[in-house]
């Protein structure tokens, strides 16, 4: 981090126990304040999510720092895509998710010649921080990632938990040689978010004003897993 003179990236790691609070001061006008040229300061609806937007003002700012408050709670990863296939509705707020549904609830078949060049390609974002140091995608066969029972489809399993299951793994395929032909990761990519004081936003005249996400994407050989 450069901010605040720099200091060291050892400082931004954090534990259960801290960052339970996040605050803020948000300063506007006078409840009290009959003034129509204050009034006309408060924004509107339009372009909300724009800083520039033409309805930006006072509510409408503090309603896209609201929203960044929430966003910011936890990191999140939503798919964005399968082989060019929109998908939309990956994360959808409130809706109630049970143990393993996404086996029934996230499955797609994809037509092997539909493929480009044999491979599947997957696109993703991350919510829930500024910055992305790295993501990547964790791919294998259900029987070989229920091994611990850590994906549940509900949860992101801890590094510690990640580290009894890649134990759990090398034992039941007896030796690292047999995961990595079993369980395997794509290229970590970085990036930063809509959040970030540095994302690039649309120009005024353009007819989509909200910040675009960061979207990440590879390709996947998946032919070792074809039965």
């Amino acid at each position: 981090p450069t901010s605040n003179g720099g200091y060291s990236e050892s400082q931004t790691k954090y534990d259960a126990s801290t960052l339970r609070s996040f605050h803020t001061l948000v300063e506007s006008r006078s409840a009290s304040s009959t003034n129509f040229e204050d009034e006309a300061k408060l924004g509107t609806t339009a372009d909300l999510f724009t800083p520039y937007g033409t309805g930006n003002g006072h509510i409408s700012r503090n309603i896209r720092l609201s929203l960044s408050m929430i966003d910011l709670v936890e990191p999140y990863v939503k798919v964005l895509g399968v082989d060019g296939f929109d998908i939309r509705d990956d994360v959808i707020p409130l809706m109630p998710r049970t143990e393993h549904n996404c086996r029934r609830t996230k499955v797609m078949k994809i037509p092997e010649k539909s493929r480009r060049n044999g491979n599947v390609t997957i696109a993703w974002t991350v919510g829930g921080s500024f910055t992305v140091d790295s993501t990547a995608i964790m791919y294998g066969k259900w029987s070989d990632l229920d091994l611990g029972g850590f994906f549940d489809c509900m949860s992101q399993p801890t590094k510690e938990e990640l580290d009894v299951y890649f134990d759990n793994l090398q034992q039941a395929k007896n030796g690292p040689m047999a995961i990595e032909s079993t369980v395997r990761f794509s290229e970590p990519r970085s990036g930063i978010t809509r959040w970030h004081k540095n994302v690039p936003y649309p120009p005024p005249d353009s007819e989509f004003l909200t910040p675009s996400e960061a979207v990440f994407e590879v390709d996947l050989d998946l032919s070792r897993f074809k039965q």
